[in-house]
């Protein structure tokens, strides 16, 4: 009987040993399971509710998952995203410049960015910068993901730019014309000035000579009207430039993305509001300043490679590094650079700087939740 009641003790002691480990386990088992729900929710917001669009797509260019703002952005539901290709959001002219970004994608896994038109469910179009990069899915097979941005309101704003400068060269241009013009008619009114005080010196000896004098000053009062008629055009050509610099400097000045031109060396000749506030520096103290003051040293060799390669075969370049306020505050940037020449056949470069940290920070916590989820897992 004894030996019987040590067994079922022991029986016992074991049951409430498994009992204890199953309820350990079961609370572990909670424990994740509410941190899992939490890192979901977090991951739901992150992702779904970035500012920017963001989505996966795999070889063949069908959506695997999406977030919200890239199905509001194309005016579409997320379930019938999901039975879509991105090329039927594409405009027919720029597909050629999608396939081109894609196929060096999957080539080189190299991150792209390019800009290109894309339309709507109801058609209507905008402009949107794309972001790529490519991954491998637990079975091995590459997957494209792509941050979709809409940047019709600046592409717009550049366009008025361009107009506004060229328009701005042209009257530029006209009233140098009117000016030189005007020059000209003023000098052959001085001629004939000097020309009728000789007449009349002539006439004192002459009098044969006042019908010619007459003549003369009949010639000088046309000149003279001509004057008044092209002085007044140039008065109206002046407002009229006085106003398209106003513009064309608002436009520049006021961007909602940065503006700066630079020289071969790198030395700021212009920049605009924005610039001035990104970096908190004076407009007037920017010759003190090369755009390498503000590029983090650990990716200087980032810019290095783009301006060489921009300087070399004139290709605009597209990059994204870090930099610095002028009191040392870090942050992300997006680069755009763009060569031109100035007036004295001079290279000059003019750059977009954007601040691109929100998007940077959303990034990374996605990428941080994304690992927590896969280790609760």
């Amino acid at each position: 009987m004894v030996k019987t009641n040590d067994k079922d003790e022991k029986d016992t002691n074991e049951f409430n040993i498994d009992h204890i480990e199953l309820k350990i386990q079961n609370e572990q088992l909670q424990q994740k399971k509410i941190d899992l729900s939490s890192s979901y929710l977090k991951y739901f917001e992150l992702y779904n509710l970035a500012p920017v669009g963001y989505c996966s797509i795999n070889e063949n260019g069908l959506f695997l998952e999406v977030n919200l703002t890239i199905a509001d952005l194309l005016g579409i539901t997320r379930e019938a995203l999901a039975k879509s290709r991105i090329t039927s959001f594409i405009i027919a002219e720029d597909k050629e410049i999608y396939y081109l970004h894609r196929n060096k994608l999957f080539e080189t896994s190299q991150f792209q960015t390019f800009e290109l038109r894309m339309h709507k469910r109801d058609r209507s179009s905008f402009w949107a910068q794309i972001e790529a990069t490519i991954t491998r899915d637990l079975d091995g097979l590459p997957i494209c993901h792509l941050v979709v941005i809409d940047i019709s309101k600046r592409k717009s704003e550049e366009e008025e730019l361009k107009k506004n400068e060229k328009k701005f060269r042209l009257l530029f241009e006209s009233t140098r014309s009117a000016i030189l013009s005007t020059a000209d008619l003023r000098r052959q009114a001085e001629e004939k000035l000097l020309s009728e005080n000789n007449m009349k010196m002539t006439l004192k000896k002459s009098p044969l000579l006042i019908e010619s004098a007459s003549d003369i000053r009949h010639e000088l009062r046309i000149h003279q009207i001509e004057l008044e008629i092209q002085n007044e055009e140039l008065r109206r050509t002046q407002v009229e430039l006085d106003k398209s610099h106003s513009r064309y400097y608002n436009l520049f000045d006021k961007a909602p993305v940065g503006y700066s031109i630079i020289n071969e060396k790198g030395d700021f000749l212009d920049i605009n509001l924005t610039i001035s506030t990104l970096f908190n520096i004076d407009k007037s103290n920017m010759d003190k300043y090369r755009l390498t003051h503000f590029i983090a040293y650990e990716d200087q060799d980032i810019y290095y490679i783009h301006r060489k390669h921009l300087f070399e075969t004139e290709e605009s370049q597209t990059f994204e590094l870090r930099m610095f306020k002028s009191e040392g505050i870090p942050f992300w940037a997006h680069i755009e650079m763009k060569l031109d020449q100035n007036d004295e056949g001079d290279q000059i470069c003019y750059i977009v700087i954007i601040d691109i940290s929100k998007r940077r920070w959303i990034e990374s916590a996605l990428n941080e939740y994304t690992r927590k989820i896969k280790k609760i897992m």
